[in-house]
C-alpha cells in the first residue's frame, strides 16, 4: 500500500489535534486505530465501497473504509493500493475531495 503525502498529513495533523486538545495517550491509540484500519483495507481491499458524494459527480474510482469520524478515502491501482485521503466525516468531504482530486 502506498500512502499519499496529502493522507500522511491528514494523519499528522489528527494527531497533533488531538494530542493538543485531549492528550498524547489518546493521540496514540487514535493511530493506532487508524493504522489497524489501513492494514485491514491492505489485507483486503475489497472491504470498503464506493465513496458517495464523489459517485454523486459520475467518480467511481475511490472508496473509503470508516474508522469514526475518520474516513479513509482510497484508490485500487493496478497492484496496489493508494490511500488518498483521511479526512473527519464531519467536514464536507465532497469539498475537500474535489479540491484535491482537480489538483495540477
Amino acid at each position: 500500500m502506498r500512502i499519499s503525502r496529502e493522507a500522511e498529513l491528514d494523519i499528522l495533523e489528527i494527531w497533533n489535534y488531538i494530542a493538543e486538545y485531549d492528550s498524547f495517550e489518546s493521540a496514540d491509540h487514535v493511530l493506532d486505530m487508524l493504522e489497524s484500519t489501513i492494514t485491514k483495507i491492505k489485507e483486503n481491499p475489497g472491504c470498503g465501497h464506493l465513496v458517495p458524494e464523489l459517485e454523486n459527480v459520475d467518480i467511481f474510482t475511490f472508496f473509503e473504509f470508516h474508522c469514526k469520524p475518520w474516513r479513509l478515502i482510497y484508490k485500487k491501482e493496478k497492484q496496489r493500493i493508494l490511500l488518498f485521503a483521511v479526512i473527519d466525516g464531519r467536514r464536507h468531504v465532497q469539498a475537500v475531495l474535489q479540491k484535491r482530486i482537480t489538483r495540477p
